[in-house]
């Protein structure tokens, strides 16, 4: 008999079963221990993994809730300065139209008093700066404006006639 022939296939028959009833029972045990181990890591990463998506999760709504009451925020900041901007604009055009009534109004005075002055240099002749005064002192706006004007009548027309300065005493 050959070694390739009818009795090396039953010696291999033979060693196969002999290992499979002698040391296939430790080897299945070990293969099944290793699935089973293989299986609870799987189940622990798994585990892991959604656990971690829940943190995550909850990070991701708790920046949307950051995200909503920024951007609220930002509105009401957005509103309070275009009501900012509104009143600005107001006060503006109130300062705008304030500052054209000044300027005319300067105009105007500035024309009364040329006017004035123009009518105080043909009156001056007939003119005196006293109420009642027969002297017809000459009259000039700045005497009117100067810190005698507080004194009274009586005072300025004494001072007047006596050619003195009136007193500051009321």
């Amino acid at each position: 008999m050959g070694e390739y022939g009818f009795g090396g296939e039953i010696y291999s028959l033979i060693n196969t079963l002999i290992t499979i009833f002698l040391g296939g029972g430790w080897f299945l045990h070990w293969r099944a221990s290793k699935r089973k181990a293989n299986g609870e890591a799987k189940q622990v990463e798994a585990d892991a993994f959604k656990s971690m998506q829940d943190a995550y999760q909850q990070m991701h709504d708790d920046l949307l809730k950051r995200l909503d009451e920024v951007c609220g925020e930002r509105d009401n900041y957005k509103d309070e300065r275009n009501e900012e901007r509104k009143i600005n604009r107001e006060m503006r055009a109130k300062y705008t139209e304030l500052e054209e009534r000044m300027t005319k109004m300067d105009l105007q005075y500035k024309q009364d008093i040329s006017r004035l002055g123009r009518r105080i240099d043909v009156l001056s002749p007939f003119l005196c700066g006293v109420a009642g005064c027969m002297h017809r002192k000459k009259v000039s706006l700045m005497e009117n404006i100067d810190d005698n004007s507080f004194a009274t009548v009586e005072e300025r027309e004494t001072a007047h006639k006596n050619d003195i300065e009136p007193s500051n005493e009321i």
